[in-house]
């Protein structure tokens, strides 16, 4: 893959071009010539590109001669008849005079740029000539109005398909950052209204053509779109170790291309870098002064005082890092720079999302005792990413000397190791554990030393969730980490909290009649069920089977025991196409499916049978871990799997079939993964015996596969 064999594709389009016109072209009593544009007429052509083609002639023919010789000219090529086999088959042409095709410039933009590109194949080489000079003129001469109509096309697209450098499945060519604005750069540099360094990104366009041209090598198509499962193919074709680094290499490349851009917008809307006045002067000095070991403490004040300003660091940042600052500064960061996170949940590079988090925790520093250390922990807590090892642990690794760099103390060091070695720890606690359990907090308590730093730690897994997504952060998991913070802290200064009553007044009052009950309320993006029932062997798998038949997808569930009957709360989303749940007809199949009137495993079979399609991100096989010491009552199972249908139906299946009872569960499905917390225990009561425990998590595999 290389700009060579690019452009040799190109000279054998050319080559068979000027035989079909030599054969077909004798017989025309008039001017004509054929010219490359757009891409072809730079001479990037990749195996499923479109051969853009301007046909000029002077006017004098017919329409059905034109219509006669464009057949006889393309129909080899479409045919696949052609003596070349390199040229594409796909042609996009137009047949134009030196009038119509002015015309067509000033009311297509798009036609306006291709132009731009203009380059004699064959034919009268004046014709051509003529019509490109007139291009470029008639664009210079409207390059400022020209240059508005272009910023406003280029943000209706980057609207469309989002960035190049943080999708997970990217458009190489229409993403921002991608082909297509490398174009745009082009052609504003022809206008002249500004200079436009288009060396700055002349690595980025090489890279990105030639990952094009072997995505088109790879999957046989003329797409640009970078998918899961192209990603991996397209990687070791270009000898990459694998296709993170490829991924990397196209953030890299797009954030080249995209800051290139900001700085030529910024040129020609006469634009200067706008700053926070109160970060005028620090950012003044940590680009002019001299880096020490230690950081002076003014640099230190300075780099605190630019990473607290909230949103305005994401494009100073940038700026910076673009410019080499960063790497000046903090030779750490290079290690994450442009490394993808290729799952559902994060929406940004490693990098980017660390100034993210950086960005909501500016906005919890009133809560914390230590803004300085909320602040450095948020922009570092992900530095580890990018080894084998566990990246908390290797953060904390790396953290310590450069904390040391910028000057504090040991104290506060061992503080900043512990936020990020643990700054997964209240959010997986809270969302993955039975906060009524004493073991719970205990396994919190075991790990922060006080309470300084659990408000630390509180305000970072705010920060970092909220930089996340909502896919990872909302008000229910949110609300969850509050209550474990507040159980911790109670437990820290020897409070004793009011025993919070598992479950309200209503809810206790309906579990001891034991009578099925099914509510249904609407919520955001949903519905919440409250299915309050007898509790027997199998009712969450039951109830779970239930709601999947119902075109139900459980988001997250919760559910306790409350004398002989379980009190179960789900979060559900319903198919687009499904009708709204009602509590009469879940009341209704719940009941029947309690009776054996459903066989839920077979519908729920024939279900999946029909939809089955296979995920186009590559996943890897589902994981149980069984947690013996986690809880003094039961035995805790932690099942992390791809997300798929009736997963919890078939969850709930395998602990049945071993002859143990739930006694409470935690579903969280988090982006396209699913993590449930079991908290199993004999039918009789007590946890289970290591044996035993062994045995519940290999059913569990065995039923996920």
């Amino acid at each position: 893959m290389s700009t060579r064999e690019r452009r040799f594709r190109s000279d054998e389009s050319d080559r068979v071009l000027r035989a079909l016109f030599q054969t077909h072209s004798q017989d025309l009593k008039s001017s004509i010539a054929i010219a490359a544009v757009g891409g072809y007429g730079r001479g990037e052509l990749s195996p499923g590109s479109d051969l853009d083609i301007l046909i000029l002639h002077e006017g004098s023919l017919s329409e059905n001669q034109l219509r006669e010789f464009v057949n006889a000219l393309l129909f080899p090529i479409w045919d696949g008849a052609a003596a070349a086999t390199q040229i594409p088959r796909s042609v996009d042409y137009s047949v134009r005079t030196k009038k119509e095709t002015r015309e067509a410039a000033k009311a297509d933009l798009k036609v306006a740029m291709g132009l731009l590109d203009m380059r004699y194949i064959c034919g009268d080489e004046d014709l051509v000539s003529d019509a490109a000079a007139e291009a470029r003129k008639s664009w210079r001469k409207g390059a400022r109005k020209r240059a508005g109509e272009l910023q406003e096309s280029l943000r209706i697209r980057h609207e469309r398909t989002g960035d190049l450098a943080y999708l997970l499945e990217p458009d190489l060519k229409e993403a921002r950052g991608g082909l297509r604005d490398i174009t745009a750069l082009r052609a504003i540099a022809t206008s002249g209204l500004v200079e436009v360094s288009l060396d700055r990104i002349s690595k980025a366009e090489s890279l990105l053509q030639d990952i094009r041209e072997a995505l088109h090598t790879q999957s046989g198509r003329g797409k640009d779109k970078l998918l899961f499962q192209e990603q991996d193919k397209v990687a070791a074709h270009l000898n990459y170790i694998d296709a993170d680094a490829l991924m990397g290499d196209v953030a890299q490349s797009a954030r080249d291309v995209d800051y290139l851009m900001a700085l030529t917008w910024r040129a020609i809307n006469k634009e200067k870098v706008r700053q926070i006045s109160a970060l005028d002067l620090p950012l003044q000095r940590l680009r002019q002064e001299g880096i020490s070991n230690p950081w002076s403490r003014q640099r230190r004040e300075d780099f605190l005082t630019l990473i607290g300003a909230g949103s305005a660091i994401v494009h100073i940042w940038e700026e910076l890092d673009q410019e080499g600052d960063i790497a000046a500064w903090l030779p750490e960061w290079s290690s994450v720079r442009s490394l993808p996170q290729r799952n559902a949940l994060h929406r940004h590079t490693v990098d980017r999302h660390m100034v993210e988090t950086a960005v909501h925790s500016a906005a919890l520093i009133r809560r914390v005792h230590r803004p300085d250390l909320l602040l450095v922990a948020a922009l570092f807590h992900d530095i580890g990413k990018g080894g084998p090892d566990d990246h908390s642990q290797r953060g904390a690794l790396l953290i310590e000397p450069l904390a040391q760099r910028m000057g504090f103390s040991a104290e506060e060091i061992e503080t900043l190791q512990i936020l990020i070695a643990h700054h997964l720890l209240l959010s997986s606690t809270a969302t993955r554990r039975d906060l009524d359990d004493p073991a719970t907090v205990a396994s919190v308590l075991a790990v922060i030393p006080d309470l300084q730093t659990l408000e630390l730690l509180h305000a970072l897994s705010i920060a970092d969730g909220e930089a996340t997504g909502s896919a990872a952060w909302s008000d229910w998991k949110a609300s969850l980490v509050n209550d474990l913070v507040r159980r911790t802290r109670a437990a820290m200064s020897g409070s004793i909290l009011a025993k919070q009553p598992e479950l309200d007044a209503q809810q206790r009052a309906f579990a001891e009649v034991g009578a099925l009950r099914v509510d249904v309320l609407p919520r955001e993006n949903g519905f919440a069920i409250e299915i309050i029932s007898p509790d027997k062997p199998g009712l969450l798998s039951v109830v779970a089977g239930v709601l999947n038949l119902s075109r139900l997808d459980v988001r997250s569930a919760r559910t306790k025991t409350h004398g002989a009957s379980a009190v179960m709360q789900w979060i559900v989303q319903p198919d687009p196409h499904a009708p709204a749940p009602t509590a009469e007809k879940l009341h209704k199949d719940i009941d029947a499916a309690l009776q054996g009137k459903i066989d839920l495993e077979k519908r729920i079979y024939e279900r999946i049978k029909s939809r089955a399609v296979v995920p186009a991100i590559p996943v890897p096989p589902p994981e149980v871990e069984a947690f013996l010491d986690a809880s003094s009552e039961a035995t805790v199972f932690e099942v992390r799997s791809h997300d798929q249908p009736a997963l919890l139906f078939y969850i709930g299946g395998a602990i049945t079939r071993c002859r143990v009872d739930i006694g409470s569960a935690i579903v969280t499905t988090l982006g396209a993964e699913a993590i449930d917390t079991l908290y199993v225990r004999e039918i009789g009561g007590g946890a289970l015996s290591k044996e035993r425990a062994e045995e519940v998590a290999q059913s569990l595999v065995t039923a996920l596969r």
